[in-house]
């Protein structure tokens, strides 16, 4: 018997999702081009080093600045769009998921006002590019880094958003085909730009989310050759230097915070995978040249003592795998919940539909999750969402809720129960 506090996660996320006001211009610092619109974020473990004994009145424009690995510059929370970002993804997704299980069209509306206000409106769209991404900061220009282009992967939530709401009125063919111009041409800027050059070049977790963002990119926008040819290229050239031959990811085990990174790139590849699936290639399965694969990278960090963050997010890993894999029948399911403790911030990470193979987003549904018919919980999932007090009750119990299965279908009595008590018991 399982307890999962599942329903009351996604009236929390909704909660969220309708008070938060997003848009890339929504913003004090203004990036060096002069445009609000282009996306800003400085670059998180790089710090000024003025030399000894020189007086700076501002080390920021006056002293170079050098990294340190796995050790925060706080001074980055001055911008703000990389919250922005991750708050439009997450609430997209979550609102695009709730209209699909419960048939709300407001929340359908809502998601895709959001979609239109980020991408879409002249007024507050992002351009699309990561040009000032993870700034450095220092003398002489200020420009992002190719590294940087990790801080867009979840634009990648936001795309898996669109996808499934081109099932519903809200979501109009020509906002769909505006979309899929504006991700084209992100993805023009990422094989073009000086930061796209540089991170192809790279070989540890920055080219795998890379791989996987492009090839993402590519195939919500219908170009699935080219999907095919990055995902390819990323078995034929990246796979085996990056996994070795006990599933250990050598690359990141050298960084300060080995297992964390070693979760990161996990991530990635799981992403890629999933678009893996949507275009004939089935990554899951391959072997590098050492013979290991996703399934060994796991197994190889369930070996290690991890301490707690790098533990919950494995759990997401462990989650997916063992539902792709077979291994625990209880994990292949239509849907799961993952943890809203999530070091990149709370969400529904882990909403995963495994029979249908969800191409962009390794770990989110796509657009054929089944969805209920049920007139009532709307009332009773409002009620939820109002009743501050329970929420904060069992806010702990979501802080590490770890990826649980439900049945294979949600019926309507299992979502009125669900959206009425807030926690259900499987048998």
């Amino acid at each position: 018997m399982i307890a999962l506090p599942m329903c009351l996660t996604l009236a929390f996320l909704l909660g969220q999702a309708q008070v938060h006001i997003v848009a890339i211009t929504f913003k004090t610092l203004i990036p060096p081009s002069g445009d609000k619109h282009d996306y800003y974020s400085f670059a998180s473990y790089w710090w000024p080093a003025c030399p000894d004994g020189v007086k700076v009145s501002d080390p920021k424009h006056e002293c170079p600045y050098v990294t340190k690995d796995g050790k925060v510059n706080p001074d980055v929370s001055e911008l703000d769009d990389h919250r922005q970002l991750q708050n439009m993804a997450k609430d997209t997704l979550t609102l695009a998921l709730a209209w699909q299980l419960l048939d709300i069209d407001r929340y359908a509306e809502r998601a895709s006002k959001i979609l239109r206000d980020w991408f879409i409106n002249p007024d507050t769209r992002m351009n699309p590019n990561g040009r000032y991404a993870q700034t450095v900061r220092g003398k002489g220009e200020w420009l992002g880094r190719g590294p940087g282009l990790i801080d867009l992967r979840f634009l990648l939530q936001a795309a898996n958003a669109a996808s499934i709401l081109q099932q519903s009125q809200a979501w109009t063919e020509q906002d769909h085909n505006a979309l899929v111009q504006w991700f084209s041409d992100l993805s023009a800027w990422y094989t073009t730009s000086e930061q796209g050059k540089h991170v192809i070049r790279m070989k540890n977790n920055v080219k795998t989310w890379y791989d996987a963002q492009l090839a993402g990119f590519y195939a919500f926008t219908g170009k699935t050759t080219m999907a095919k040819d990055v995902i390819q290229t990323y078995i034929d050239v990246d796979y085996s230097r990056q996994i070795d031959k006990d599933g250990g990811q050598s690359l990141e085990l050298q960084r300060t915070h080995q297992f964390h990174f070693s979760n990161f790139n996990l991530e990635a590849l799981i992403y890629l995978a999933k678009v893996g699936d949507e275009v004939g290639i089935d990554v899951w399965h391959t072997p590098n040249q050492h013979g290991a694969n996703i399934k060994t990278a796991v197994e190889f960090l369930l070996s290690k003592k991890l301490k707690t963050n790098a533990r919950e997010e494995l759990q997401r890993h462990v989650a997916v795998g063992q539902a792709k894999y077979g291994k625990d029948t209880f994990l292949n399911q239509a849907l799961m919940v993952a943890s809203l403790g999530h070091t990149q911030g709370a969400g529904i990470t882990e909403l995963a539909n495994d029979a249908t193979a969800p191409p962009i987003n390794g770990t989110n549904a796509w657009p054929t999750a089944k969805r209920p018919t049920n007139p009532a919980a709307e009332e009773t999932l409002l009620q939820q969402i109002k009743t501050s007090k329970q929420l904060e009750k069992h806010k702990h119990k979501l802080s590490n809720l770890f990826p649980l299965s439900t049945a294979d279908t949600i019926s309507p009595i299992w979502t009125l129960l669900c959206f009425s008590i807030g926690i259900v018991a499987f048998m």
